[in-house]
C-alpha cells in the first residue's frame, strides 16, 4: 500500500532524503575515478549506494497501519534490513577505497581534499544508518501495539479465550518464579535519532593515513 502524503511525518521521511543525497553524492564522486577502476571498484560503490536508496523507497511504499497484514510488515522490514546491510557493505568498501587512493595515484586531488570527500561519505552513511535503525525499531513497537489490540478483540471467541487463559497461566507461573517481583521493563526510548557510527570519520584523517 502506498503512503499518502498526508500520513507521512516529515522527520520520518528524512531517511529518504538522506538516502537520495548519499546516492547523488556517490555518483558525483565516482565520476572522478579512472575508468580502470570501473569493474573492480566503482561499479560496486554505485550499486550499493543505489540499493540503499531503492530499498528505503520500497520499504516506505508499504504503509504501516493497524490493519497491516503480517506479510506486508515482514516485507517492509525486509527492505529496511537490506538497506541497512548495504550501508555496512558500502562502509567497508569505502575504507578499502580510501587506502587504495592514497597508496596509488591520488586522482581526487591533494590528500586534504581526499580526506574531506571520504569524511562526507562517512557522515552521510552514519546518518542514514541511524535513521534506518530508528525506523526499524519504531516499526516493531508500533506493529506490536497493533497486534496487541487485535488480540484483545479476538478474545470474544471461545477459542481465543482459551488461548488467553493459557497465556495468563504462563504469566502467573513466571510471576511465581520471580518471587512476586515485577517483570523488568524494557527500554522504550525512541531511537529514531540515535547516533550510530558504521564508518568513523576519523579513519579518514590525513595524519593517520599518511
Amino acid at each position: 500500500m502506498s503512503v499518502y502524503a498526508s500520513k507521512r511525518n516529515e522527520s520520518k521521511a528524512e531517511f529518504i532524503r538522506v538516502a537520495q543525497q548519499l546516492a547523488t553524492y556517490t555518483l558525483e564522486q565516482v565520476k572522478k575515478f579512472p575508468k580502470s577502476y570501473r569493474f573492480c571498484l566503482t561499479n560496486d560503490i554505485v550499486r550499493l549506494a543505489l540499493e540503499i536508496h531503492e530499498d528505503v523507497l520500497r520499504a516506505n511504499s508499504i504503509y504501516l497501519h493497524n490493519n497491516i497484514m503480517e506479510t506486508e510488515f515482514n516485507l517492509r522490514e525486509e527492505y529496511f534490513t537490506k538497506a541497512r546491510s548495504a550501508i555496512f557493505a558500502l562502509s567497508s568498501l569505502l575504507t578499502v577505497t580510501f587506502s587504495l587512493v592514497l597508496k596509488c595515484n591520488n586522482f581526487l586531488g591533494d590528500k586534504k581534499k581526499t580526506s574531506g570527500i571520504f569524511k562526507e561519505w562517512a557522515r552521510l552513511l552514519n546518518y542514514e544508518a541511524a535513521l534506518v535503525k530508528g525506523i526499524i525499531e519504531s516499526d516493531k513497537k508500533r506493529y506490536k501495539r497493533y497486534q496487541s489490540k487485535k488480540t484483545w478483540s479476538k478474545i470474544v471467541s471461545f477459542k481465543f479465550f482459551c488461548e488467553f487463559l493459557d497465556y495468563l497461566k504462563q504469566e502467573l507461573w513466571e510471576y511465581i518464579k520471580r518471587d512476586g517481583n515485577p517483570k523488568p521493563k524494557k527500554n522504550e526510548t525512541d531511537n529514531t535519532n540515535e547516533s550510530e557510527v558504521v564508518l568513523p570519520e576519523d579513519i579518514f584523517n590525513i595524519e593517520e593515513s599518511e
